[in-house]
């Protein structure tokens, strides 16, 4: 009997229980339901009724000005715009419809006209009040929806919205909406479906993901015992950098530009590489719609229904739309049928957005779901998520028209925005600027938003020491992983060397890695011979095997009828490529006789270069029983990613490799050279020398910047071209095979040096600076041969480096600032260059060009110049020893009147010049408009003066009949050795040219 008493106790307590929590099941189902009524009515009714406030007062107010300049007029206007920037794109945009609670406050409190002292917004009796009720409702939505509020509370909010409205009406003169307004408020507390089913949506997008660690609004949870690392997506999301195609030309947007409709596009495709922000900007839109933000993104703040369904955790097999329902609503399908949710979402129109993440996961499982749905809704708008590779195959799903957009992950910018908020999170914000610049050189890491987490969480933990190259990164990130999130031997371990079981998992892991992506895969199920293999390999080395799989592997999971569903893949292909490159370190140990090529050959590019790069990481970290002849293996396949234009992999190999001597020596027995091209030729006395060099280089300011690298390939390489480029801006030269390069502008001081010091006991032959500035004179190399200046701007007094055989000055100013005499032996050329004070030429200088310059009357000719070619207008004064002279004019003008001018003004020149130049072996003369007349005239004072000289003419004027058996009695009885004249298109020549006597030899 007292069994029985007590039994019957028992039961009354658990049925008391019962009660109690259905009760309060009951009353967080009535507050959720409240919570939904008044952020509906918030976003909605309360919108409309500030927005009717707005437009009555802001064009009286601010007559023809815009919203954001009436706003930044006044200085609380201004501090609200510089807290907000999206707050301050939407209404610089000034699309009023997209104008939320939030905006109106502002620009109703600021620029409306509206009472600006406190006690008249205190008040909630006046307009001023009123509307402040409504903004405080608004900014108190989203902790209700935290349930951190009793039932009472916010019954008592929904009769001070009801009441707030109906004050404003009244007061600003729209008493004939009351009804209609009054009326939307009771539609709204209806305990109807509609209202219901979005109250459901967002309850369950804010709750827990079926994957038991992993949420779906939060995109990474840290595990282990001192590593408590979490963080939101609201804290830290920062947004990525899109871009769109359009017309053939591409525009960045942003998120707000990427869901509008304008083009009447409803399928928006997002597509980018793995970790560059496409699910972080899905769960992003999905905190800020169903978590009622008081800052809502403009993109979905008007939206009924937003759904969220990620593929890469979705029940396995082919969808159908209930299906799809299921996975998004699970909770809320036991409440409503799919086929009623479906129907619901239909009649909702253009206010639903679906968001599918990681279409390209299960594409052909998918497929035919999605086409369903775009019939059965056919106004919502889909944003997708795909990798590149599976695009197209989307857009042939939809039967109009699509818009694809593309992730690139964070501009440095927004790389460094991301990195502040986590540190300030931590309380680390000190430490942002050394962060920044440890950072800098990695830019996978930069732009991977996925990558640069992990990053900033290392550096909180351990500082400097893990990013001092991208090998060290990956591997304490690695490392990281190993001991934080998998029990070795039963326990972490936190310290110390790992563990030879974790060694030997991270190198099974490492040859899945090798294998996926020769194969080019991504990702495993569960039931896949690899995974299961790799199970057996944890459990023989004593490892719970889906952690361990889980330690270097993502692993998405949900549950479905039959069980959990797991998928496996790498984090990013970075990581994926790391391990990769740690497992070929270990067979390059065993087999010295492995080459890279057949290993790598069936990888892109992309992951050929991440590869190398880590495994020359491998190979300097102490491993020291690598076969030397790796370093020759190495360089010879990194050949294939340089250009005598851009050297810039070879930098990273050796930086990568801590300055590698061993690699130095084999990178610079590979210089590259033009295609085709052999060096420049030499003077005849360095033929031997010609012999020992080879290459061809091209170096731009990010180049020079990385002086150590780079200065260790050309100590060892001694290329026998340099072509130092500072340009900022592309430049247009038809002759050169490479475009210009968008590059801040380098240093030439430090530039030279550097050259200096390499070849300080080593000629130089060739070496050409472009768009330079100097301001001070430069440490030359004193052993170069050639020298060629483009494009520079010569500021100073600047000594050129002596015994040049050739030097060459294209587009250059000030160049009476360079000392010239003394430096050149053989040959000058000055092309396009500006003259402002006279300009004494080496007196030892044997060949010169002047070609279109300005000024040239200033220029000082060498008294022992022998060959001399001009192309201009204004001939200087002539050195009597001159042996050979070309004169042309630089430019048609045009006109034939004007060729015809400038032609015999530069001839009567000329037939003074060649008065005095009795040595004169040869004359030519091109690019003229030379009557006959003129040309007589010139040829009989060339017979006198100069008696031993050939002469040869190149004039447009053609020859009229009555002229042209003139001009071939006077060359043909010429007393020269050879004369040789065209005109137009008709060549008349001596009988005795040095031709004909050639022939008849």
């Amino acid at each position: 009997m007292d069994q029985r008493r007590e039994r019957d106790s028992e039961d009354e307590d658990e049925m008391d229980q019962r009660s109690e929590r259905d009760s309060e099941d009951e009353e967080m189902n009535k507050k959720r339901e409240l919570v939904s009524h008044l952020s509906i009515a918030l976003k909605t009714t309360a919108k409309d009724v500030l927005l009717m406030l707005y437009r009555q007062r802001y064009p009286a107010q601010n007559p023809f000005v815009a919203p954001i300049v009436a706003l930044k007029r006044t200085s609380q206007g201004k501090f609200v715009l510089k807290t907000n920037k999206a707050m301050e794109k939407t209404i610089t945009a000034n699309k009023v419809e997209e104008f939320d609670v939030t905006i109106l406050f502002h620009l109703l409190k600021h620029t409306c006209g509206l009472k600006k002292n406190e006690k008249a917004w205190s008040n909630n009796t006046t307009l001023e009040g009123s509307i402040k009720i409504v903004h405080n409702l608004r900014n108190d939505n989203a902790h209700w929806t935290e349930a951190k509020c009793t039932l009472e509370e916010l019954e008592k909010a929904w009769v001070d919205l009801q009441g707030a409205l109906r004050n404003i009406l009244s007061l600003a003169g729209f008493t004939a909406h009351l009804h209609r307004v009054e009326e939307e408020l009771r539609n709204i507390r209806k305990d109807d479906t509609p209202h219901k089913l979005q109250g459901k949506v967002r309850e369950e997008l804010l709750s827990q993901y079926r994957a038991r660690h992993k949420t779906q609004l939060q995109p990474l949870v840290w595990a282990g015992t001192d590593y408590a690392f979490h963080h939101s997506v609201t804290n830290t999301y920062t947004p990525i950098r899109i871009t769109t195609l359009r017309h053939g030309e591409v525009t960045e947007v942003d998120v707000n530009d990427v869901l509008v409709r304008r083009d009447g596009s409803r399928v928006k495709v997002v597509q980018g590489d793995c970790g560059t922000g496409k699910t972080s900007l899905l769960r992003h839109l999905a905190t800020s719609w169903a978590a009622s933000t008081s800052a809502p993104s403009p993109a979905v703040s008007h939206l009924k229904y937003l759904l969220l369904l990620d593929l890469t955790a979705a029940a396995q097999g082919t969808f159908t739309v209930q299906d799809v329902i299921q996975e998004i609503l699970p909770r809320t399908v036991s409440d409503w049928h799919a086929t009623t949710i479906i129907k619901e979402l239909a009649k909702a129109e253009e206010n639903v957005l679906f968001m599918i993440d990681a279409f390209d996961e299960r594409y052909d499982a998918f497929k035919d779901a999605f086409k369903e749905l775009l019939k059965k809704c056919p106004k919502a708008t889909f944003l997708v998520t795909t990798r590149p590779h599976c695009t197209q195959a989307i857009l042939k799903l939809s039967e109009r028209a699509c818009k694809i957009v593309i992730t690139h992950g964070f501009g440095r910018r927004a790389a460094f925005d991301y990195a502040t908020k986590v540190l300030q999170m931590s309380g680390k914000e000190g430490d942002l600027q050394d962060f920044i610049s440890a950072i800098l050189p990695y830019e996978e890491i930069l732009a991977i938003p996925q990558l640069l987490c992990w990053s900033c969480w290392l550096w909180l933990k351990h500082g400097k020491q893990h990013v001092s190259s991208r090998s060290s990164v990956f591997a304490n990130m690695t490392d990281f992983l190993l001991r934080k999130m998998c029990h070795i031997n039963g326990k972490r371990v936190f310290a110390g060397k790992l563990p030879p079981e974790g060694q030997t998992w991270l190198l099974h892991v490492g040859r899945l890695a090798f294998i996926l992506l020769q194969r080019d895969e991504i990702s495993l199920t569960h039931s896949s011979t690899e995974i299961k293999k790799l199970e057996e390999e944890a459990t023989k080395l004593k490892l719970r095997p889906h952690e361990a799989l889980s330690t270097l592997m993502q692993c998405d999971s949900s549950m479905t009828g039959t069980g959990e569903k797991l998928v496996f893949q790498f984090v990013h292909e970075s990581h994926a490529c790391y391990l990769a490159a740690h497992c070929l370190v270990h067979h390059f140990r065993g087999n010295k006789k492995a080459t890279l090529t057949p290993l790598l050959r069936n990888m892109n590019q992309k992951q050929q270069r991440l590869i190398l790069l880590f495994l020359v990481g491998h190979l300097v970290s102490g491993q020291t029983d690598i076969p030397l002849q790796l370093f020759d293996d190495i360089a010879t396949f990194a050949q294939q990613f340089v250009s005598f234009s851009d050297i810039t992999y070879y930098l990273d190999l050796l930086e990568e490799s801590g300055y590698s001597q061993q690699l130095g020596r084999a990178l610079s027995r590979r210089i590259p050279t033009p295609p085709g091209e052999e060096p420049s030729s030499l003077p005849s006395h360095t033929a031997s020398y010609k012999r020992s060099l080879a290459g061809q280089l091209w170096l731009r300011p990010k180049e020079l910047q990385r002086s150590k690298a780079l200065r260790q390939i050309l100590m060892q390489a001694k290329p026998v071209r340099l072509w130092l480029r500072f340009c900022d801006e592309p430049h247009n030269d038809e002759l050169d095979p490479v475009s210009g390069h968008k590059e801040t502008k380098g240093n030439p001081d430090k530039a030279l040096s550097l050259l200096a010091s390499v070849y300080n006991d080593s000629h130089l032959p060739e070496l050409r600076l472009t768009d330079c500035e100097f301001i001070s004179t430069p440490d030359w190399p004193q052993t170069v041969w050639w020298l060629s200046l483009q494009r520079c701007n010569i500021h100073s007094r600047v000594d050129l480096p002596r015994g040049l055989l050739k030097l060459h000055l294209s587009e250059c100013s000030d160049i009476e600032n360079l000392e010239l005499h003394g430096c050149v032996t053989k040959s000058m050329c000055i092309e396009a260059c500006t003259f402002t004070r006279r300009v004494e030429l080496p007196q030892n200088l044997q060949r010169l060009k002047v070609s279109v310059c300005s000024h040239t009357n200033l220029l000082s000719l060498p008294q022992n110049l022998k060959h001399f070619t001009f192309d201009g207008h204004d001939l200087p004064t002539l050195p009597h020893g001159l042996t050979s002279l070309h004169v042309s004019l630089d430019n048609f003008g045009g006109y034939v009147c004007k060729l015809m001018k400038q032609s015999h003004a530069l001839i009567q020149q000329l037939e003074e010049a060649v008065q005095t130049l009795p040595s004169l072996r040869q004359l030519i003369i091109t690019d003229m408009f030379i009557i006959p007349d003129t040309f007589m005239e010139l040829l009989l004072e060339v017979q006198e003066s100069c008696p031993r000289c050939h002469l040869r003419l190149v004039s447009y004027c053609p020859l009229k009949e009555d002229t042209r058996g003139v001009i071939k009695d006077t060359v043909n009885n010429s007393s020269l050795p050879s004369v040789k004249a065209t005109f137009g298109e008709e060549v008349i020549k001596s009988s005795s040219s040095l031709e004909d006597l050639l022939r008849k030899l």
